[in-house]
């Protein structure tokens, strides 16, 4: 039978039958909230993590709890199987990453360095890179707390009776980035003034900015599919 696993915030990991939708077997112990339950390479056992700050192993076929690993000094965001099946990864709001030998129970290695809480962890896909070094990626979480000071820009083009000039605003510097990147900022490569007969303004280059309203004048600036701009 297909079988997955979820983790919840009661402490309860729970299998399912993926057929039939039913709850095969609910494994407890956990104090707080399970935030991570994974399968072992033979899926004959299964890992998880809490903010208990613990690493418990799990028999599927018992439902019964083999193994406590306990180490990190903060809540446990994520752990892995190492494809050989003998060796854990796991990460903590600690900013460390551990690594466990399952057979002797105890912390291979602490890695450390990282800042701010790392939130994940993966493995190389790679079978012999892992063997030989082990390689980790891991995501941490940035956080972004002076979103009002970012650089913001967008153009306008205001028109008045003998001049226009360019404004800025305040858009997301990340926006604009981007935009930047994929070649869709805003660009003014022409401006044509000559033409003012029947109100009637032709702009190059400027598809990808927006319709303007004026006020003050109670003029509609209307922009078309054919790169014009009609005043009315």
């Amino acid at each position: 039978n297909q079988i997955i696993i979820s983790s919840s915030k009661d402490g309860r990991i729970s299998l399912w039958n993926v057929k039939t939708g039913e709850i095969l077997k609910q494994l407890t112990g956990h104090l707080y909230d399970v935030l991570r339950a994974k399968f072992s390479p033979n899926c004959q056992f299964i890992v998880s993590c809490s903010s208990d700050k613990t690493i418990r192993i799990w028999n599927i076929q018992s439902g019964k709890q083999t193994q406590i690993l306990k180490g990190h000094r903060g809540i446990i965001t994520d752990v892995k199987y190492f494809p050989e099946g003998q060796t854990i990864l796991s990460c903590s709001n600690d900013e460390t990453i551990c690594l466990w030998d399952i057979k002797s129970r105890q912390k291979i290695q602490e890695i450390k360095g990282c800042f701010r809480s790392i939130l994940g962890i993966d493995i190389s896909s790679n079978g012999n890179t892992i063997k030989k070094t082990k390689q980790i990626y891991c995501v941490f979480r940035f956080y972004f707390m002076l979103m009002k000071a970012l650089i913001h820009i967008t153009l306008r083009v205001h028109f008045f009776e003998k001049f226009w000039c360019i404004s800025s605003h305040y858009l997301n510097f990340f926006l604009f980035l981007f935009l930047f990147f994929i070649n869709s900022f805003f660009q003014i490569d022409k401006l044509n003034l000559r033409n003012k007969s029947n109100n009637k303004i032709s702009f190059q280059g400027l598809q990808k900015n927006k319709n303007q309203t004026s006020p003050e004048m109670n003029t509609v600036i209307d922009k078309k599919e054919n790169k014009n701009t009609t005043i009315w």
